[in-house]
């Protein structure tokens, strides 16, 4: 599972010209014609700033992010039952502090690669929004 998000992230980035070029293409994107349009059709809140940029502090949509999306997901990791019960079951300090980095390099890969891919995702089908209707108006 670990290398299949490697191989996603590194995926994805080579797809969108690189780690700042993709980063670059979502930032910009909420600035493209046809996404503002988009974004005004699905009744975004004021305080959308994109994809880059986190919504206007204690906002609606800013407590939604941080306390679904960051607490929901970063706390409520660590307070699983399974790993409470699997904390429970080691047997010293010495297999804790073994395991630990392990754990903790998976679950910020896990976490990540799934943020950062899905955020970069909607530049990836923006591109190909664009390229389809490129080549609807050459043959049209």
């Amino acid at each position: 599972m670990f290398f299949a998000m490697l191989f996603l992230v590194a995926f994805v980035y080579v797809k969108l010209g690189g780690i700042s070029g993709a980063h670059a293409s979502l930032t910009d994107l909420v600035n493209q014609p046809g996404v503002a349009e988009q974004l005004k059709t699905f009744k975004m809140p004021p305080q959308f700033n994109g994809w880059t940029a986190m919504p206007g502090f204690m906002s609606i949509s800013w407590l939604v992010v941080v306390t679904s999306l960051v607490m929901g997901v970063g706390i409520g990791v660590l307070a699983q039952p399974q790993l409470a019960v699997k904390f429970m079951t080691v047997k010293s300090n010495r297999e804790l502090n073994r395991a630990v980095p392990i754990g903790g390099a998976f679950v910020l890969m896990m976490t990540g690669v799934a943020f950062t891919a899905g955020a970069l995702s909607n530049v990836f089908f923006q591109g190909l929004r664009s390229d389809r209707s490129r080549s609807r108006r050459r043959a049209g």
